[in-house]
């Protein structure tokens, strides 16, 4: 199911493990040494690539929530 996606700011600290694990989500931000999302929530061709980015993110920076608890 299609969930936004959340990243911390504060808990980046670059490694860039999620620019790999979903390429057509996220990029590594050169200027702020960080990682920044390119879109804001997931759709089928993407949803499980972010699982992954979050599960193997170790500052754990990147959080899916449901879209159901945004409105």
């Amino acid at each position: 199911a299609p969930a936004r996606v959340g990243v911390d700011l504060d808990l980046c600290q670059g490694p860039g493990v999620c620019v790999s694990e979903a390429p057509h989500t996220f990029a590594f931000d050169n200027t702020t040494r960080q990682v920044k999302p390119l879109r804001d929530h997931t759709d089928a061709s993407t949803h499980d690539e972010v699982e992954t980015a979050v599960n193997y993110c170790p500052t754990r920076a990147i959080a899916l929530r449901s879209r159901e608890r945004d409105r």
